[in-house]
């Protein structure tokens, strides 16, 4: 299977919908502003190319940049109207659709602590109203949500792809040479299995101390790691609890093309919305069983060609 993919965005502006782009270089300064929270762009500051998104093969967005989806720092500036956007409808998703921004509360990079480990740290908790006229923030019983990011993760084979950045923004004429930047870099691929590797011992963590402390967790990705949770775990084996009392969330997050009242982005950028095919809501306890129950019998594991310690070959049926 051939794998590619083509820059879906360049420092938070659409690169296929864009007529012209200027390279950072034309800006001037040596991190510009992030167009998604307040603060610079990381990828400049650390000598990389501002990639805040690319799409697959099938069009299929796939986020690159920690910052892309809601960024959490830095956690003493204010929230963006971005930022406030992303939440929002993320909130009426998890509460209902009847809230209004002064209904939640938020907090960013909170310690999740548990005695004799070194706390991690959750993106974001958010608390609701009891209701839209109460000032009463719940704590129990509509459960306050841990609240993690995930809108994509790590491609293979990036030098590929800076390459291909790299000619475009060294053209004798980028903002007119727009084509550079537009075509497919082949072998270049999204990689789902790692992102899910690196939130796994998060999501074990963070959601059971979330639970335990009469909370739940919910997870917020990019459609493609949607799919390949949904997939590799099993959904038969997960009871669906939309209607009742769900203590894990995960909510796919896919491009919006038709630019809906309810999607969030900038002026430029591509726009988001909540993928309502991909919903679930379900037990942390047994997504959690179903992560570990992995695998069937395999009767020929313990039988085969052996070797003893002194060398003797055996086998072993």
């Amino acid at each position: 299977m051939s794998v590619a993919v083509t820059v879906a965005e360049y420092l938070g502006v659409d690169v296929q919908g864009a007529v012209q782009i200027d390279p950072v270089s034309y800006l001037g300064i040596a991190a510009p502003s992030c167009p998604f929270r307040n603060g610079h762009c990381d990828k400049v500051a650390q000598g990389l190319k501002p990639i805040c998104s690319v799409r697959d093969g099938g069009g299929e967005l796939w986020i690159s940049c920690r910052h892309r989806l809601c960024a959490t720092s830095p956690k003493d500036e204010p929230l963006t109207q971005y930022q406030v956007d992303v939440l929002l409808q993320i909130s009426r998703t998890l509460f209902g659709s009847h809230l209004v921004a002064s209904d939640i509360a938020v907090r960013r990079e909170v310690p999740v602590r548990t005695e004799g480990r070194s706390p991690s740290y959750a993106d974001y908790v958010m608390i609701p109203k009891t209701s839209a006229t109460s000032g009463d923030f719940v704590r129990r019983n509509l459960g306050p949500v841990v609240l993690e990011m995930q809108g994509g993760g790590e491609t293979s084979n990036t030098g590929s792809l800076t390459s291909q950045v790299d000619t475009w923004e060294k053209a004798a004429s980028p903002r007119t040479t727009m084509s550079i930047l537009k075509t497919t870099v082949s072998n270049v691929n999204t990689i789902e299995a790692n992102a899910w590797r690196r939130q796994q011992e998060q999501f074990l963590y963070k959601g059971n101390v979330a639970v335990n402390s009469h909370g739940r967790l919910a997870f917020v990705v990019g459609t493609k790691l949607y799919d390949y949770l949904i997939k590799n775990i099993g959904i038969d084996t997960v009871l669906d609890l939309r209607d009742g009392n769900w203590t894990l969330a995960i909510i796919g997050v896919s491009e919006d093309r038709l630019t809906t009242p309810s999607s969030w982005g900038t002026n430029s950028s591509v726009r988001l919305q909540v993928d309502q095919s991909r919903l679930l809501f379900t037990s942390y306890a047994r997504f959690v069983q179903a992560i570990v129950n992995q695998g069937a019998v395999d009767d020929s594991l313990f039988t085969g060609d052996f070797v003893l310690l002194d060398g003797t070959k055996i086998v072993i049926d």
